[in-house]
């Protein structure tokens, strides 16, 4: 069995809902990263990463599919948030996704410094 990490029910949500959470693109790159079992993830590949990893956690969360994002903005995320932590929790256990299901190219986008700085 995959080992289980904690994320918080907004940045869940937000693979889910595509609502991007306070975090926001690092708090993305995080659960992904975690989920594909990658080091790197360029911009690319979290979009291509996104939807298996989507489909996992409505696997393993089956609330998130009740959740509809409709009429939320920047405006009233807050209080939506709100609604949904007392509703479904503030946190929740991910595991990974199984061995396969993502392949990431594996390139590390990192820039290599060559010669003095």
């Amino acid at each position: 069995m995959s080992e289980a990490k904690v994320f918080e029910t907004g940045v869940i949500l937000s693979i889910t809902t595509r609502l991007a959470p306070k975090g926001g693109i690092e708090a993305i790159r995080e659960i992904l990263l975690f989920m594909t079992r990658e080091k790197h993830l360029n911009e690319l590949e979290l979009i291509d990463a996104a939807k298996p990893c989507k489909e996992s956690l409505l696997k393993q969360l089956p609330w998130t599919e009740d959740v509809e994002p409709e009429g939320v903005g920047p405006e009233n995320y807050d209080e939506w948030l709100g609604k949904m932590e007392q509703l479904y929790g503030k946190s929740h256990s991910v595991t990974p996704l199984e061995e396969g299901v993502f392949k990431g190219s594996g390139i590390d986008y990192g820039f290599i410094i060559i010669g003095p700085a």
